[in-house]
């Protein structure tokens, strides 16, 4: 399934690139098939749809994931596509379409309707857990580490894999961070960075926090430990 949230994600970008915008999302998926022979006409559908549900007013767009539940329940076949689709739609940070509401809506309807297993529901309630962390506006949460009151960048990174390595140096590099606090949580398994301009750190409740598969992403938090720029993709 990981072929078909790249797909997904690849789909969003250009949907939002081309400005593609319908005439709203009410009744959305109405009349709209859910399972076409040529499923890639499926999945650039719900890419639209993911782009209206972002910008829809929330209980406009909660209400229409809603109806499209309600079609999917009957369709086992289907409702497990496009809980993938969701995944990489409203959860991945690398979706110009993550959003923590509808996402905790799909995964609240994945467990509730009974028609995936709770052992295929799993995965899925563990990033609604992980997105209603450090959502912008929110307190940060940085486990092992002080905020000691300066605007700080939070790097998050896995130890086993080299581009979240030549992230360190990216983002250090970069002159928009001058001045800026560098911390870096280190995750999974690997010799500590020795990048000049950071501080390391390796707590063990961070697993609990962030999620290793997303790595590297970056989050900015102010001053005042208030989340001001959630989850980046780093490279």
């Amino acid at each position: 399934m990981k072929a078909i949230r790249l797909s997904l994600i690849g789909a969003l970008c250009l949907t939002i690139l081309a400005g593609c915008h319908s005439s709203g999302i009410r009744g959305f998926w109405k009349d709209a098939p859910l399972v076409e022979e040529n499923l890639s006409v499926c999945e650039n559908r719900f890419a639209d749809f993911a782009e209206l549900a972002v910008k829809a007013p929330a209980q406009e767009a909660v209400q229409e994931l809603d109806a499209l539940f309600n079609r999917l329940k009957y369709d086992q076949t289907a409702y497990y596509i496009y809980a993938e689709w969701m995944d990489a739609a409203f959860y991945s940070p690398y979706s110009p379409c993550r959003n923590a509401t509808l996402y905790s809506k799909a995964v609240e309807r994945m467990v509730t309707d009974g028609v995936l297993t709770m052992e295929d529901c799993e995965p899925f309630i563990q990033h609604r857990d992980w997105i209603n962390i450090n959502i912008k506006g929110d307190k940060a949460v940085v486990p092992g580490v002080s905020l000691d009151g300066k605007r700080t960048l939070i790097l998050v990174l896995d130890l086993g894999c080299p581009s979240c390595r030549e992230a360190l140096n990216s983002l250090a590099s970069d002159k928009k961070w001058k001045g800026t606090r560098k911390v870096a949580i280190g995750m999974g398994h690997g010799p500590e960075p020795d990048t000049a301009g950071w501080e390391f750190f390796r707590p063990e409740e961070s697993w609990a926090v962030f999620d290793i598969k997303v790595t590297p992403v970056y989050f900015v938090v102010s001053e005042d430990g208030v989340v001001e720029t959630s989850y980046t993709p780093a490279l």
